[in-house]
């Protein structure tokens, strides 16, 4: 499972962290974006390493979009109320999130490699205007 944004938080973040404190490490949501993009990356290079493989295994990688849970439970404060306010706009139930996945479960061979997103198959491509600020992500400090 994946998020969407996941490049541009993780850029954006390690830019704004660093200004702040140039001698900082990555940590918390910066290494939660990076992760999620290095999960990309990997499901992306398995599904390109098992295509011709016997028996065939579907690989695709997914994001459920934007969901109402309990993850931000520990929220307090001005941050749990715009939370609240963002959810109740624009949040998916989790029953409608979850579609995705049961998507990526029923979807035939023409979902493999591919990326899931808001229920809709799509390939998923690094466009090269990506790459400086990708690069950028994941440099060390």
């Amino acid at each position: 499972m994946s998020s969407k944004g996941w490049f541009e938080k993780a850029a954006h973040t390690r830019r704004k962290e660093k200004k702040r404190n140039p001698k900082a490490k990555p940590f918390g949501h910066i290494s939660h974006n990076v992760s999620k993009l290095l999960q990309l990356l990997a499901a992306r290079e398995l599904a390109e390493k098992t295509k011709d493989a016997q028996p065939f295994v579907i690989i695709n990688y997914l994001n459920p979009g934007f969901c109402v849970t309990e993850l931000s439970r520990s929220m307090t404060g001005m941050a749990k109320q715009v939370m609240g306010a963002m959810q109740a706009a624009f949040a998916w139930t989790a029953e409608e999130g979850s579609r995705t996945l049961v998507l990526a479960t029923i979807a035939g061979k023409e979902s493999h490699g591919a990326y899931l997103s808001d229920g809709v198959i799509s390939p998923w491509v690094l466009f090269p205007a990506f790459l400086p600020p990708l690069i950028d992500a994941l440099l060390p400090y």
